[in-house]
């Protein structure tokens, strides 16, 4: 089975449960309970800040930046009882490269055009963004490195 089929097979279940109007529904109703259907664990920062130690570590997802933050928002937020392991810090600062938008299988072929996330605002910014990769800068698109 084929990586092309696999991710056929999976956006023809997603097109039968979200139908073209009602596409992001699935998101949307995520985000309107994440208690529901977002498991916590308290021990991911621990996780992350072990494998970042010996390695890099970076998150790369289909997901747009707003969804993005909010689900790991969500993950990392300790403040209602809940005990991390680790100080509680913004979740960004957990990798060394943010990808959204990726459009994998895209992303592993030819790639997309690379542009860097405002933050503040979820938008992208104007232009192909050339320069260096910064830490805990999120970026759009892209492609995967060359190697």
């Amino acid at each position: 089975m084929s990586f092309r089929s696999m991710f056929q097979d999976v956006r023809e279940a997603m097109d039968h449960t979200c139908p073209s109007p009602l596409q992001g529904c699935l998101k949307e109703k995520t985000l309107e309970n994440l208690e529901k259907y977002v498991v916590k664990d308290p021990r991911v920062p621990l996780l992350l800040s072990r494998m970042k130690e010996v390695g890099k570590v970076f998150l790369a997802t289909n997901s747009d930046y707003n969804y993005t933050d909010a689900i790991m928002s969500y993950l990392f937020d300790f403040s209602d009882g809940d005990k991390a392991e680790t100080p509680q810090r913004p979740w960004r600062s957990y990798f060394d490269l943010i990808v959204v938008d990726t459009r994998k299988p895209l992303f592993f072929a030819e790639g997309t055009v690379l542009r860097q996330v405002n933050t503040d605002t979820g938008k992208l910014r104007i232009g192909t963004y050339t320069g260096p990769l910064q830490h805990c800068a999120v970026y759009s698109g892209g492609e995967r490195p060359a190697g």
